[in-house]
């Protein structure tokens, strides 16, 4: 195993909290402890330089595909392929760090904006419609009323972006 050259590191006070620098192989890192609390911050740093050592490294430039690569070899959840092909489309060259709840709304209406995803989108509602509007059992097997096929009709649909 690769061993990599590790200097003692220290921790500094700046501000409130401490953060830890080490050089590893002769480049000097700092990294926030996030804690106020020395002991702790000591701990942090201990943990810092063990990891170090293996050689597990923190990339902060870690790309939407890397993961999604990483994902399917670990036999993660199947993705239809046309979300897939989305994902793609609209995270291409993307840091993960960069995808945020923003982000992933801005994707879910994007997609949906799709020629292809509101075709899909009215077919389904049209369908459910029809078998809502169809004779219901919990009604004595009467027909639905008109006014109750018309409320369906104009009732919002889910997933829509004008809620």
């Amino acid at each position: 195993m690769l061993q990599h050259e590790i200097s003692e590191g220290f921790v500094r006070k700046v501000g409130r909290n401490y953060f830890m620098i080490l050089t590893v192989d002769g480049q000097r890192q700092q990294r926030k402890t996030g804690t106020n609390d020395l002991d702790k911050a000591v701990e942090l740093l201990d943990d810092w330089k063990s990891q170090a050592r293996t050689g597990a490294t923190q990339d902060t430039r870690l790309r939407y595909e890397t993961m999604r690569d990483e994902y399917i070899l670990k036999g993660g959840k199947q993705v239809q392929e046309s979300i897939l092909r989305d994902l793609n489309m609209f995270f291409k060259n993307i840091r993960i760090t960069a995808i945020t709840v923003k982000k992933l709304d801005e994707f879910r209406a994007w997609r949906e904006s799709l020629a292809q995803v509101v075709e899909y989108r009215d077919e389904t509602i049209a369908k459910e419609v029809a078998l809502r509007s169809r004779r219901r059992p919990a009604t004595g097997g009467r027909n639905c009323r008109r006014s109750r096929r018309k409320r369906l009709k104009q009732r919002p649909r889910y997933g829509s972006t004008t809620e």
